[in-house]
C-alpha cells in the first residue's frame, strides 16, 4: 500500500505590489492552477494566509518550506519606485535561502527598467527576465500572455513538483529537518544589544530572531539610514543609521526691481548680495544674512538717478519737479 501524500507547503511563490494583484498577479495564479498545478502549491497572500494568521510567520513558513521550487517575482514601477517592503522583504528571505528566482518585467515602457532594477537589486538585474507588456492606458494584460507567464513557470519546476500525487521523499524530509534545525537555531542566537546614535534613540523589546530595532533622533536632528532593523541570525539587518542636524534654509529671496541678487546658499550664515542696473541706485542695504531660516534685514529697492535734484538760487533751495 502505497505512502500517503505529505504536504510540505508551496512550490511556487508568487512575490508582488499589491497594485498588481487584480490586473496580472491573481489571473496568474488562476492560470497555474489551469495548468496543473493545486491552489496548495502557490502562495499568493490572498488566498494563502487567511484571517487572523501572522502575515510575518505566515510568508517566512513558506519561503523556508522544502517543497518550494521557485519564487516568481513580478517586477513593475509599483514595486521598483515605491520600495514595497514585504516584496522586499520576501526577496531578501528567497536569497538567503538560496532559492530560484523567476523574475517577470510588468509595464508598458521598459526604457528605464534597467536602471530602475539594477538600482533595487544588482542580483535582480543579473537574471535573465520574462517582460510581460499591459495596456498603457487600462494595465490590463492580455490572457494569452499571461498564459504564456504560466507555461513558462511550468516548465521550470522539476517533474516531481508537477505530479499532484508525489509522495513525501527522503530528501524532502532531510532538506525539512534542515531548515527546522536552522530556524531553532535563528531564534536561540540573539543579537547583540544595538547601539544608540549620537543625539537619537533605539527602542527594541527583544534581542531573538525576528525582533525589530527603531531609531529615532531628537529635536532638531534627521534620521539617515534605516528607521527599523531586524535581527537576523544574531546579526540586525542593514547598516547603524546616524542623526544629523537638520537643515533649516531660507526662503528662496527675488532681485529688487530694476537689480539682481546673488546667493552663496540658503542655510545659517549665507548671505544674498544685492545690485542695481545701470542709472539706478540702491537705497537701503546691500546685502541680506541667512539666521535660523529667516533672512535678517530689508530687501533693498533700486531708485532712478537723480531723482531728487536741488539747486541753490538766491540762497534757497528749490526742488526741481520730476
Amino acid at each position: 500500500m502505497g505512502q500517503a501524500p505529505y504536504k510540505t507547503g508551496p512550490s511556487v511563490f508568487l512575490c508582488h505590489a499589491g497594485e498588481d494583484k487584480d490586473r496580472f498577479v491573481e489571473p496568474l495564479y488562476k492560470a497555474l492552477v489551469a495548468n496543473g498545478l493545486k491552489p496548495d502549491d502557490i502562495f499568493y497572500d490572498k488566498f494563502s494566509i487567511q484571517a487572523g494568521h501572522d502575515i510575518k510567520k505566515s510568508i517566512e513558513s513558506a519561503l523556508a518550506s522544502p517543497n518550494l521550487q521557485l519564487v516568481v517575482t513580478v517586477l513593475s514601477r509599483n514595486l521598483l519606485c515605491e520600495h514595497k517592503y514585504w516584496p522586499k522583504r520576501e526577496f531578501e528571505l528567497a536569497q538567503r535561502y538560496g532559492l530560484p528566482i523567476f523574475p517577470v518585467w510588468l509595464g508598458h515602457d521598459f526604457g528605464d527598467f534597467d536602471t530602475l532594477v539594477r538600482k533595487y537589486s544588482p542580483t535582480l538585474k543579473g537574471i535573465r527576465a520574462l517582460s510581460v507588456t499591459c495596456d498603457s492606458q487600462t494595465g490590463i494584460v492580455e490572457d494569452k500572455i499571461i498564459q504564456d507567464v504560466a507555461d513558462n513557470i511550468i516548465k521550470e519546476l522539476p517533474k516531481t513538483t508537477k505530479r499532484s500525487n508525489a509522495g513525501f521523499g527522503v530528501l524532502a524530509l532531510v532538506a525539512a529537518i534542515v531548515v527546522v534545525i536552522a530556524v531553532i537555531s535563528q531564534f536561540i542566537t540573539g543579537c547583540p544589544i544595538p547601539n544608540r546614535p549620537e543625539n537619537g534613540q533605539v527602542r527594541f523589546e527583544t534581542r531573538t530572531h525576528g525582533s525589530l530595532a527603531t531609531y529615532t533622533c531628537t529635536a532638531g536632528y534627521d534620521l539617515a539610514g534605516l528607521h527599523m532593523r531586524e535581527c537576523v541570525n544574531g546579526q540586525w539587518t542593514g547598516s547603524q543609521p546616524v542623526c544629523e542636524k537638520t537643515v533649516v534654509l531660507c526662503p528662496p529671496v527675488e532681485g529688487p526691481a530694476n537689480g539682481a541678487v546673488q546667493v552663496s546658499g540658503r542655510q545659517t550664515g549665507d548671505r544674498a548680495r544685492f545690485t542695481c542696473a545701470p542709472g539706478y541706485e540702491m537705497k537701503g542695504t546691500q546685502s541680506t544674512l541667512c539666521q535660523d531660516g529667516v533672512w535678517v534685514g530689508d530687501k533693498p529697492t533700486c531708485e532712478p538717478k537723480g531723482k531728487d535734484v536741488y539747486y541753490e538760487i538766491n540762497m534757497e533751495l528749490y526742488e526741481i519737479p520730476e
